[in-house]
């Protein structure tokens, strides 16, 4: 199963939603408004920020509500940039062969929010020059590789909405 990368657009009013999504999700799948945190040596750390040395010295977790509008979030203008499968790669430790190194670069560039400007529009269209050495297995799409979006549609994109803020959500 595979999910897809999407650039979306937002101004400055929903920075603060955006920021309270981030600590919602970030890399969890969690269901629900809130985000976990973990007391190591007693400071609260949120689970995305746990790094391999804290995960022994865990005391306790709790669950930190999260009041936001994701629909606010969900509702802005976006535009797709192509396939990914974040699982297969963790599971299989092959980022290569399941996320396209062009989905990779973008989610660099904009997952927290940017402004959108001429230079971020040239380096996402530099993204789009690299190479695509994914594979996909099975299904309809056997052996082909994770599809990407046009170039030309997402600069387009990026190019109406210059001064307003680019993130990434991945579905």
């Amino acid at each position: 199963m595979g999910a897809d990368l999407h650039i979306h657009v937002a101004t400055e009013d929903l920075l603060e939603e955006l920021r309270k999504f981030r600590l919602k999700t970030g890399w969890s799948s969690e269901i629900g408004n809130f985000y976990t945190e973990a007391l190591v040596e007693g400071k609260w750390v949120h689970e995305n920020d746990l790094k391999d040395e804290d995960w022994g010295k865990i005391e306790k977790t709790r669950d930190v509500p999260v009041s936001l509008d994701e629909d606010a979030i969900f509702d802005t203008p976006n535009v797709w940039v192509g396939e990914v499968s974040w699982l297969k790669a963790m599971i299989f430790n092959d980022k290569e062969t399941f996320i396209p190194a062009t989905v990779e670069q973008v989610r660099s560039l904009v997952w927290e929010p940017t402004i959108i400007n001429p230079a971020l529009i040239e380096k996402v269209k530099e993204a789009f020059s690299l190479p695509n050495n994914t594979k996909k297995e099975g299904g309809v799409f056997g052996g082909e590789g994770y599809r990407l979006a046009n170039q030309d549609e997402v600069t387009k994109f990026l190019t109406s909405h210059i001064g307003q803020y680019a993130f990434c959500i991945s579905w």
